[in-house]
């Protein structure tokens, strides 16, 4: 009897799962609100950078155009970046946001050629700037540098990250990868915390 019950319990536990090929096997899924997530570009395509989603969070470029994704580099490839001309200062930004969830920013790598990287991170809530975290990573000589927010426990629904291309003498690529977030879980009230 006891062995019938225990078949019986293990193929109604069979019949209960999904199987390994359903529809829901490719779905994006939905972080849990005690983990981080990493935003790591492995979806982003060749090209210009347009509206690009990865575990419910939006990375928008600020200037149109200017944002590539690129798949022969990264930390690991593929990751996103600008150019700027030789003899030209550029500053390019990505805005992140968590469709209506709030959410806190921990770290991000940043890269250049070779030119020292000056960076800006501007923390939102409700429109309101909560945090403005500013600084240079000296030349990383082609190498990917992890920066972390100091400001990491500040939650926030909205998140500007601005690097800087130096002047230098030649044409030079500098970009990002491997953005590390925490989503926030909503209170009852549909307020986040």
């Amino acid at each position: 009897m006891k062995n019938a019950l225990f078949v019986t319990a293990l193929l109604l536990l069979a019949a209960s799962s999904e199987p390994h090929g359903s529809a829901n096997a490719n779905a994006v899924s939905k972080p849990s609100t005690n983990e981080n997530v990493t935003i790591d570009f492995d979806n982003v395509t060749n090209g210009v950078l347009t509206d690009y989603h990865e575990h419910g969070f939006l990375v928008r470029s600020r200037e149109p155009g200017s944002w590539m994704g690129d798949y022969n580099y990264g930390d690991p490839a593929p990751f996103i970046e600008f150019t700027t001309p030789a003899e030209t200062k550029s500053t390019k930004s990505v805005l992140i946001k968590r469709g209506a969830g709030s959410f806190s920013f921990q770290s991000v790598d940043i890269y250049s050629s070779i030119t020292p990287i000056p960076y800006q991170f501007r923390g939102i809530l409700n429109g309101m700037t909560l945090y403005v975290v500013t600084g240079t990573v000296p030349n990383t000589f082609g190498n990917f540098a992890t920066v972390t927010n100091p400001k990491a426990k500040t939650v926030i629904d909205r998140l500007i990250i601005s690097v800087t291309n130096p002047s230098t003498c030649c044409t030079n690529p500098v970009g990002i990868d491997t953005i590390v977030l925490k989503p926030v879980a909503a209170s009852a009230g549909g307020k986040t915390n």
